[in-house]
């Protein structure tokens, strides 16, 4: 008996970099997950992103959110927006929110957001 969680019921997510890197892993994971989240976040690779899908697409069905600030300096809104429409167009189911006047960083609106987001993907036992 396996006495792990079911990763149907694992969330990946991040901030920036983090999310990033958790919006990359979760395309390319063969593990159906629960949810996927990136913050303030960009797509890696993403001209060659199809080549790291898994073939079988375990999560082309798993809800993406992403929030990103209109105000960001680092992480440009554009790129987060470019994610978007990138996984949109390839298939993933995204949810995009906009924060306005929001920099590289979180706000309780998108924390409230995220949290309702999460709500929806993982109840509780």
């Amino acid at each position: 008996m396996d006495a792990g969680i079911a990763s149907s019921r694992i969330v990946i997510g991040g901030f920036s970099q983090g999310g990033a890197i958790s919006l990359f892993t979760g395309i390319a994971s063969s593990q159906k997950l629960g949810g996927i989240f990136g913050l303030s976040s960009y797509l890696l690779l993403h001209d060659k992103i199809k080549d790291y899908a898994t073939k079988d697409q375990a999560n082309m069905e798993t809800p993406i959110f992403m929030g990103h600030g209109d105000s960001d300096p680092l992480v440009q809104y554009q790129w987060g927006k470019d994610t978007a429409k990138v996984l949109g167009e390839l298939g993933w189911k995204v949810e995009f929110r906009t924060y306005k006047g929001l920099a590289h960083s979180a706000d309780p609106e998108e924390i409230n957001d995220l949290e309702k987001w999460l709500e929806g993907r993982v109840s509780a036992k």
